[in-house]
């Protein structure tokens, strides 16, 4: 990998990082339930499924 490669790399995975923390931090706080911070990482993720879904 070049040497700013590693940097580049990390720029773009800052959203997925920081939806981490949004989530949790929302949980934490009380802001949201776990049910209600996970519609934001399913909104972004192809590969969440309903428990529901036949």
């Amino acid at each position: 990998m070049a040497p700013g490669g590693a940097f580049k790399v990390f720029l773009q995975a800052i959203p997925s990082l920081l939806l981490i923390v949004v989530v949790v931090g929302g949980i934490v706080a009380g802001v949201f339930t776990a049910t209600e911070g996970r519609a934001p990482q399913c909104s972004t993720a192809s590969s969440c499924r309903s428990s529901t879904a036949a």
